[in-house]
């Protein structure tokens, strides 16, 4: 419960920075840049070079989001808080990518470029002390 309510004090904190703040980028813009990496560093083709450049430019453009954004009104407010979870979004999809090293169905690496049979497996990402931690799980039959 003591995590939970510090959660609950941090996000609070955020919204009202976010509501408070008179100068700043709105939820548009951020999401504009969020789209906009997404589409350069995580489309059709994938590699590990594209994907830590993306992952790169994803957490600044993550980092500005959580400093500059602003909500005028609680409209922009709730789309200003889907947007910082599409942000995470992308984290995660730039984090997953990255581990699955080959290419299977629409994930296409050039720098692995066969199917792993030994991978057939799902990736569950978790948040343990603020930090990803990936885990392979065997896909049930």
């Amino acid at each position: 419960m003591d995590e939970a309510k510090t959660q609950i004090v941090e996000t609070k904190a955020e919204m009202e920075s976010i509501r408070n703040r008179k100068v700043g980028a709105t939820w548009k813009e951020a999401n504009i840049g969020l789209q906009q990496i997404m589409f350069d560093f995580s489309g059709e083709v994938r590699s590990e070079s594209l994907l830590g450049a993306g992952l790169a430019a994803l957490r600044r453009l993550k980092q500005k989001t959580h400093d500059q954004l602003i909500a005028e009104n609680p409209h922009d407010l709730c789309r200003s808080l889907e947007v910082i979870n599409l942000l995470d979004v992308g984290e995660i999809i730039f984090i997953t990518a990255r581990e699955r090293k080959e290419t299977r169905g629409k994930h296409k690496r050039p720098d692995y470029p066969f199917t792993n049979p030994q991978l057939a497996k799902t990736i569950v990402i978790k948040k343990l002390n603020g930090e990803p931690v990936l885990e392979w799980r065997s896909l049930k039959a």
